[in-house]
């Protein structure tokens, strides 16, 4: 079997051959328990792929821990249609103090809905969401077939609304 590293995982087509191999010979269904497991011991192929330090571990646990809680975080917002959840933070790249050392914050939904960079950011991310998705899904298309049709179209009006905006500020 052949193995590869998805989109944006932080470790490479090898790491991904070493890590699957591992997985499948953990049988047909494993749990994120048994890898930890399995990946105690020091002669695992598991083993270095994972953060031992306490300390450090705690910290970037945390650290996840805080990004969970943002990204979960929905503002509800109240007209005369009635009431309407979305997220209220979205994790994009700013020029600001309070930029990771990567340069990207959560940023509030109304201050992206204020900026046109941020909201470029928030709706490109969007379109790669369903373009995963659509990926993900491929051996679907029979049920999704709608869903499948509608993206592209989708994409062209995305890109029609930002030529003629950029029309407007020319």
């Amino acid at each position: 079997m052949k193995y590869q590293a998805a989109k944006n995982a932080r470790f490479n087509d090898d790491d991904a051959q070493v890590i699957g191999r591992e997985l499948e010979r953990m049988g047909p269904a494993c749990t994120a328990e048994m890898v930890v497991e399995e990946a105690k011991r020091r002669a695992s192929a598991l083993h270095p792929y994972f953060d031992w330090d306490n300390d450090s571990a705690a910290h970037a646990y945390r650290l996840e821990q805080a990004r969970y809680y943002v990204r979960h975080i929905e503002v509800v917002i109240v007209n005369a249609e009635g009431e309407t959840a979305t997220r209220g933070w979205h994790h994009v790249a700013i020029e600001h103090e309070s930029a990771d050392e990567d340069g990207t914050a959560y940023v509030s939904a109304m201050t992206i809905r204020e900026d046109r960079y941020l909201g470029e950011q928030v709706i490109k991310h969007a379109l790669r969401e369903l373009e995963g998705w659509q990926r993900r899904y491929a051996e679907y298309q029979d049920v999704f077939s709608e869903v499948f049709r509608a993206i592209p179209k989708v994409k062209k009006r995305i890109v029609r609304k930002k030529q003629r905006r950029q029309l407007q500020v020319a």
